[in-house]
């Protein structure tokens, strides 16, 4: 949590302080949303990733989405754009409204927020995952193609282990459950 957190800019400035000033919060609530919110995101991938083309879905997802800018620009949170990709990830990861709102309910002891105010947040916070998980698997400058050991290196951080870095090493030949 705390890699996903420094990945976020942390308190000062960065996604954090972005979630703060747009809800009306103070960073340490804005990060204790993240904190709260994560775990379940990072649990749902795990699984996504473990299920039948699962992996291949996220790769393509990672590649394609150029998530990792709700992560360079902060600012972009604020765009109705990026809780639209969020609502997005979520239908991909949690499958429904109703897993939505469990996520913002069970979360909400460890925010210390409203659960109608982590529902607000969740989409955004699916981005910045996402985001994440992009950043560490940019494409390299020589071959243009993704740095698995960066996206391996990030799901772990994560903790969406679960086999994660074993999928990963068998799509690419080998070694990606080691490097986790």
């Amino acid at each position: 949590m705390d890699e996903l957190l420094n990945m976020l800019g942390g308190r000062s400035g960065g996604s954090i302080q972005q979630l703060a000033q747009q809800f009306g919060i103070s960073d340490e609530q804005a990060e204790g949303a993240v904190r709260g919110l994560a775990p379940a995101l990072t649990e749902a991938l795990g699984k996504n990733t473990a299920s039948p083309g699962g992996l291949e879905a996220l790769l393509g997802a990672v590649q394609k989405g150029g998530h990792e800018r709700y992560v360079d620009n902060p600012a972009s949170l604020a765009d109705t754009a990026t809780t639209e990709d969020g609502n997005k990830i979520l239908g991909h990861l949690l499958g429904s409204k109703d897993e939505s709102r469990r996520v913002a309910a069970a979360a909400a002891p460890v925010a210390g927020l409203d659960v109608g105010m982590l529902k607000k947040m969740l989409p955004l916070v699916a981005s910045l995952l996402m985001g994440s998980i992009g950043g560490g698997a940019k494409k390299s400058a020589a071959g243009g193609a993704p740095d698995m050991g960066g996206l391996a290196s990030v799901l772990q951080g994560l903790g969406a282990g679960g086999g994660v870095g074993d999928l990963l090493g068998g799509a690419l030949g080998g070694g990606g459950g080691g490097s986790m």
